[in-house]
């Protein structure tokens, strides 16, 4: 059975997003005060980027430094931009394209959200695995 409803059906409209100059901790605290994995990074509207705890733990944290937290965040934020540690070879969705197709990029496991666009290239949601089980735990009930 295909999905032909519009991903619009399930995902989250307006994001949290995050501009290219947020420091690293600041884009790390939201993904824990939120208890969210990702967020999309932007300029004015405009998707440029992911950042998501995978991208947190792809860095280099062999720089001698306290484990203090605080200081561990400290020494990225000196060292490391965003533009630099955010996913920009990203897979989107259109608003236009259906929940099946959602469902088709998100089975392949090799990433777990996609940020959604309008034909302009804004940012307009975000659907996560999490959406989509949702929906098909729906479709069972």
């Amino acid at each position: 059975m295909k999905i032909k409803e519009s991903v619009t059906k399930i995902m989250k409209k307006n994001p949290r997003a995050i501009a290219g100059n947020t420091k690293i901790s600041e884009a790390a605290e939201l993904l824990k005060e939120l208890n969210i994995h990702h967020l999309p990074v932007t300029s004015g509207r405009k998707l440029i980027g992911m950042f998501s705890y995978s991208d947190l733990l792809a860095l280099d944290f062999s720089a001698p430094f306290n484990q203090d937290a605080r200081s561990v965040f400290a020494v990225l934020d000196s060292e490391k931009h965003m533009e630099e540690v955010m996913t920009t070879d990203l897979t989107v969705l259109n608003e236009k394209q259906s929940i099946g197709e959602a469902a088709d990029l998100l089975s392949t496991g090799e990433f777990h959200s996609l940020p959604v666009v309008n034909d302009a290239n804004d940012l307009v949601g975000i659907v996560t695995s999490t959406d989509l089980i949702r929906y098909l735990a729906d479709l069972c009930r």
